[in-house]
C-alpha cells in the first residue's frame, strides 16, 4: 500500500489501514524508542501509544512532510513525555542498546585509537558508549539519534524535533562534542 492509500484509509478510520501502518513503520518506531534509551517494554508500550495517537490525529496531518517524518515527530513528542514522568518519579536504570540487534555496528564515532590498556573489550566499550549518550541532554541524544542512527537528514530531523536546521546541527555538534569528551580518558590519546 502506498503511503497515499495509507493516509486515505487511516483518515478512513480502517484498522486494516492502521496495522499496515504498524508493520510499515513500527519497526524504525521502535528502534528510535529502544536507541532512545526505553526499556523493550516501555518501548512497546509508547509505540502503541505512538501508532494509535497516529491513527486517532490522522487528520491533523498536512502532508507538508512524509507521514514517516509525522510519525518520528509523534514519537519524539512522546518520548519527552514519557522522561519528564520518569525525572518526576525518580525512576532510574535505563538501559540504553547503542548496537543493532543484527549487527554489531555502533552509532557512535568514537577514536581510531586503542583502549588506553591496550586491550579492546566490546562490552566494555559499550557500556561506555551507552554511559555517554546516556548523560547527553534529551534534545541533544534526540539529534544525535534521528540523524546517526535513524538515518533522518539534518531537514527532516529537524522538522521531528521542531526546531530549525541551524540549531539541529548544532545539537548534533554539542552530542558529538559531549561523546568525546565522555570517551577521550578512556582511549589513548
Amino acid at each position: 500500500m502506498n503511503e497515499q492509500a495509507l493516509i486515505s484509509g487511516l483518515r478512513q478510520g480502517d484498522e486494516q489501514a492502521l496495522r499496515m501502518l504498524l508493520q510499515q513503520q513500527g519497526p524504525s518506531v521502535y528502534r528510535l524508542l529502544i536507541r532512545s534509551g526505553c526499556q523493550p517494554e516501555d518501548a512497546e508500550e509508547l509505540l502503541q501509544d505512538v501508532m494509535l495517537s497516529a491513527f486517532r490525529n490522522i487528520r491533523q496531518f498536512r502532508e507538508d512532510a512524509s507521514l514517516r517524518t509525522w510519525l518520528y515527530r509523534l514519537t519524539t513528542n512522546r518520548l519527552h513525555d514519557f522522561w519528564r514522568y520518569q525525572q518526576r518519579s525518580k525512576r532510574k536504570g535505563w538501559h540504553i542498546s547503542l548496537f543493532r540487534t543484527d549487527s554489531p555496528e555502533p552509532i557512535a564515532e568514537l577514536p581510531s585509537t586503542p583502549p588506553a590498556d591496550g586491550k579492546y573489550d566490546e562490552n566494555r566499550h559499550r557500556e561506555l558508549l551507552q554511559a555517554a549518550l546516556d548523560q547527553l541532554p534529551q534534545q541533544q541524544k534526540s539529534a544525535f539519534l534521528l540523524t546517526q542512527e535513524g538515518g533522518y537528514s539534518y531537514e527532516e530531523a529537524a522538522g521531528i524535533l521542531g526546531v530549525s536546521k541551524s540549531s539541529l546541527e548544532s545539537l548534533v555538534f554539542r552530542a558529538r562534542q559531549n561523546l568525546r569528551k565522555r570517551l577521550e580518558h578512556h582511549y589513548k590519546k
